[in-house]
């Protein structure tokens, strides 16, 4: 172990510790650890930390701020993040990131003093580990997690961003766990307003499935969508964007936005599961707005066991609101709704408002879709099932009558 104070760095808050913090970096091998005593390090640009390991001193309740590296006040804006590693790209199609180094983070605070991107900026840094670190105050991105394949991330926590509190490309097999991501979003010494579009969390792909494990985790207070999830590889010969698998899921994390936007969002993804979540929104805002939106294809996702509650306009004279907590788009199909519960619905609308071929599941009730009504399987009374060939039949679907099996059907909606 080396201690960067070897290197003649200060952490007191004063001193510029950017050559000393390098040159510890840089004379450590790759299995030999980098040690940040308690102290404030100031910085006035970002550090490479391929393949390397720091351990700082965690911060005390009431006590000493432990380990904190800031970037100077003094400092121009830059590019990048204060803490970095790199990739490189192989030539040509198809698109593969390179990833190899390996980073080990412990214990560490990274403020980026609205004059770096981001805070913690690592790219390739496949089957790494950052446990116990917390980054705020980036112009974009606190955490930047770009081909960090089978990579371990333990209690992070994010802290005012402009633009995503953590923000995961490629990530396939990587775990986040034990996180809190608040103030997604927000105004920076670039925008002086909210950023809409920042999230707490999101989650794409441009290589890989981008398949992640997302659990026991709080977001709360950004100026857009909670978490986003997003399928971005190629258009398919089928014509369906993001056709690649993208295995994520997401459970157990609280959920408390107060944003103009939908909290939760499947952009085109398949095979995402968001369960056991307590999902709420829209307490301040005016538009419609979501706890959970499917859209552009998302295909052979789960909802289920989750919490919901939003808010969205007051209509005058009836003390309701607009908004639904589940809104599948129409173009998405085969995606599973079961168990979720609608709290303070004070809708004027569905709590639940799908497109075609989707199998909803709520309250002991079924609602799905089939060219004809259903002949086997278990089914009880109230269950309906949307014809998807009315031409054919004339009627707009069935109702259960008798639950079985043997079932017994009752058709609705016929056409004059």
């Amino acid at each position: 172990m080396i201690s960067v104070k070897d290197f003649g760095a200060q952490g007191n808050d004063v001193a510029d510790d950017t050559a000393a913090i390098r040159a510890a970096v840089n004379a450590a091998g790759n299995a030999e650890t980098v040690y940040f005593p308690t102290g404030r390090y100031l910085v006035s640009s970002g550090i490479n930390i391929d393949d390397k390991r720091l351990v700082g001193e965690p911060p005390i309740a009431g006590g000493a701020t432990g380990t904190v590296i800031k970037v100077a006040d003094s400092a121009r804006a830059f590019k990048g993040g204060v803490l970095f590693s790199t990739f490189t790209f192989s030539a040509g199609p198809p698109c593969e990131k390179k990833a190899g180094n390996r980073v080990h983070l412990t214990s560490i605070q990274i403020d980026a003093n609205f004059k770096a991107d981001y805070g913690l900026e690592l790219r390739g840094s496949s089957a790494s580990v950052v446990w116990q670190v917390r980054a705020y105050n980036a112009r974009l991105d606190n955490f930047l997690l770009d081909a960090c394949q089978l990579a371990h991330f333990w209690l992070l926590t994010s802290l005012r961003a402009g633009r995503h509190g953590i923000y995961m490309i490629d990530c396939n097999g990587a775990k986040l766990q034990n996180f809190a991501s608040q103030l997604s979003g927000f105004p920076t010494s670039q925008a002086r307003k909210p950023n809409p579009r920042g999230c707490g969390l999101f989650i794409t792909n441009e290589c890989h499935s981008g398949g992640v494990y997302v659990a026991h985790g709080d977001i709360e207070g950004g100026a857009g969508p909670a978490i986003y999830v997003k399928n971005a590889t190629k258009t398919s010969k089928d014509g369906l964007k993001g056709v690649t698998d993208m295995p994520t899921t997401i459970e157990k994390v609280w959920i408390e936005n107060a944003a103009p936007a939908d909290v939760v969002v499947l952009d085109a993804t398949r095979n995402v599961t968001v369960q056991d979540c307590r999902i709420s929104g829209g307490w301040r805002s005016d538009p419609h707005v979501r706890a959970i939106r499917l859209k552009n294809k998302a295909f052979n996702n789960s909802i289920r066991a989750n919490a919901l509650a939003v808010n969205g306009k007051l209509v005058p004279g009836t003390g309701m609101t607009t908004g639904d907590h589940i809104q599948v788009e129409r173009g998405c199909a085969n995606n599973h709704i079961e168990g979720n519960l609608m709290l303070r619905n004070l809708s004027t609308g569905p709590q639940v408002t799908f497109a075609d071929r989707n199998h909803v599941v709520g309250q002991g009730q079924v609602i799905c879709h089939a060219e004809a009504a259903p002949k086997t399987g278990e089914w009880r009374v109230g269950d309906i099932v949307f014809n998807t060939q009315p031409a054919t039949t004339e009627v707009a679907g069935w109702m259960c009558v008798v639950g079985g099996p043997p079932v017994q059907w009752r058709a609705f909606g016929r056409f004059l």
